[in-house]
Parts: structure tokens; sequence; C-alpha cells
């Protein structure tokens, strides 16, 4: 882990090795330790080679999406078993941590007689929908994916009609000016369309 001495903190990000929305998850992280300048620590768990290599191309995505001019970000591949041994080993007083909502509120924090609660009060972030889908979250999903083919329905149906109409009162040069002019519209409502719905994604 890199020397804390010449930093405020760090953001110590838990990697889960389920099925995880990296993208979201890195940026999280990032907007996080902006906000509170701290460096980020990506922190994955494997106790064997194969989840090792997985896990290692996972923090590499996660590290390559969250570093930005302000923040920068490692990781690491711990052979504890548990997280509760991660955040007691690599948790120090100027750090935070942050981890997906599924992990059970901070159930993680406790360990047979040994109880982080107190310690860690107030430096843990939990982040919903991280880890795959709920029946609710998918519901979500399916609903803004309809909501993205009609939009683009409605846009390409609108140049349609617009063009057909540009057709029966233009000739030559100015039809051809006219397809056109409403080709380029289409194309530009569409890349805006698409932002939205990216946007709404995030």
């Amino acid at each position: 882990m890199a020397d804390k001495s010449t930093k405020t903190g760090t953001l110590l990000v838990l990697v889960p090795d389920e099925e995880l929305d990296e993208g979201r998850y890195a940026r999280k992280a990032r907007l996080i330790a902006e906000s509170q300048k701290l460096s980020i620590h990506f922190i994955g768990l494997a106790q064997t080679p194969e989840v090792a290599s997985q896990m290692r191309r996972k923090l590499v995505t996660l590290s390559g999406i969250a570093d930005s001019e302000l923040v920068k970000s490692d990781f690491m591949i711990h052979e504890s078993s548990t997280w509760f041994n991660v955040i007691q080993q690599e948790c120090g007083p100027q750090d935070f941590v942050l981890c997906p909502d599924e992990f059970a509120a901070d159930s993680f924090l406790v360990n047979g007689t040994g109880d982080l609660r107190t310690g860690m009060a107030g430096k843990v972030y939990f982040v919903a929908g991280m880890l795959p889908s709920s029946r609710q979250e998918g519901l979500e999903k399916a609903a803004k994916e309809v909501l993205n083919w009609s939009g683009i329905l409605v846009i390409l149906a609108a140049g349609f009609m617009l063009e057909a109409d540009f057709d029966r009162q233009t000739v030559g040069n100015a039809r051809i000016l006219s397809e056109v002019f409403i080709l380029a519209v289409e194309v530009g409502i569409l890349w805006w369309w698409n932002k939205f719905i990216n946007r709404l994604n995030y």
C-alpha cells in the first residue's frame, strides 16, 4: 500500500468478486475522493491464483476509470478471507471505506469478539446498486431501455415526416439541402438523446 504519510488520507474501496457495475463504482469512488481530498486504494480478496487473475483484471479496470487530474488510485489483492481483517490491517486513522450497500449495513465490521463499528463510525460509505440488479432495479433498467427506444423511434418518425413534407414543397438543390439539413438535425438530436439516457444510468 502507498505511503500514507504524504497524503491526507485514503479511500479504501472494497471490491467484491461478484459481478460489479465497474464504471459507476469507480466514478463514485472518484467523486468521494475528490470531495474529501483522498487518494483511492482498491482492494480485492483472492485465495487462489484463478480468482486472483480475475480480480486483477477488475482492479485494473476500476483504477483506470477512477484516475483523474485530482485523484490517483492504486490497488492490491489481499490474501485475507474476510473484509474485517482487511479493514483491521489496512485502514488508518485518516482513511475511509467505500463498499456496496449489499454488504448488509456494517456487519462486515464485526468478527467474533472483534468489533470495528465504533472506530469506523462515520467513515464508511455504502453505495447502492453496484452488485447484480434486484428485481426492482431490473424493472428500472427495463423502463430506461423502453424510454430509450421510444425516444429514438419518435425522433426517427418525426424526421421522416418532416423530410416527406419538405420533399413535397421543394425541388432540385433545395430538396437536397433540406434533406441534408434534416439528417444533420436528426443526428444531433439522437446524440443528445443518447447522452441524456446515459446520465440516467449513473
